[in-house]
């Protein structure tokens, strides 16, 4: 039986994926890099906004002051008026029936600390997460280990006693380098591209928890 659960957050606990990257597009179009929304997701779902922004702009062959570049994006996120945060169908239930049966749980993703919280709060599950880790906590981000192992010591957590729920290939894969059990949902991509994972799911109606937890 595994003692905890680690949720990446967009695409896995909030639809929020879309707003990054409808919010990256703007930001580099103000930098004059054409870059479409589809265009960053097929590429860079699951990396950190540094790797991203340093890929494009390099690719670009403009020059980048990361922060300020940072500060764009969430500032037009929060400005992006008729989008509203919403969860990913099920997934409310399933973090608080998840807490009913004691297991840990943990937020890994590579959003800024404060994007997480508000999110997690905005959300009203903030009080069922045990930790929340973000990819600026680590000095390697996805598809490296470095976030979910942390996010287990802070948990107090052994690694093969943990699953990894990610929507994503990068985060897949290191849920796996980590030595955990990755289960793949296909919120943003399909099960062809997270083929890596122990388990594929198309929705948290999928498996029940108590099932889960026995994988």
């Amino acid at each position: 039986m595994k003692k905890a659960v680690i949720l990446d957050m967009d695409g896995v606990i909030s639809d929020t994926q879309n707003l990054h990257e409808v919010s990256e597009s703007i930001t580099f179009g103000k930098h004059g890099i054409k870059i479409t929304p589809g265009q960053i997701r097929k590429e860079f779902t699951g990396r950190s906004d540094q790797f991203i922004f340093n890929t494009v702009f390099k690719k670009f062959n403009k020059p980048l002051n990361f922060s300020e570049a940072s500060k764009e994006k969430y500032t037009l996120m929060t400005k992006l008026k008729n989008y509203e945060i919403k969860p990913i169908d099920g997934v409310i239930e399933y973090i608080k029936d998840l807490k009913k049966i004691g297991i840990k749980i943990a937020v890994a993703s590579s959003a800024p600390k404060d994007f997480i919280q508000t999110v997690i709060q905005n959300l009203k599950v903030s009080n069922y997460f045990d930790a929340m880790v973000s990819g600026d906590e680590v000095q390697h981000g996805k598809p490296e280990p470095d976030i979910f192992l942390y996010a287990a010591e802070k948990i107090k957590a052994a690694p093969q006693d943990c699953i990894v729920i990610e929507d994503a290939p990068n985060g897949i894969k290191g849920a796996k380098l980590a030595k955990m059990l990755a289960v793949g949902i296909t919120t943003t991509h399909t099960k062809k591209q997270l083929l890596q994972a122990d388990l594929i799911i198309d929705s948290f109606k999928d498996i029940a928890p108590k099932k889960l937890i026995n994988l």
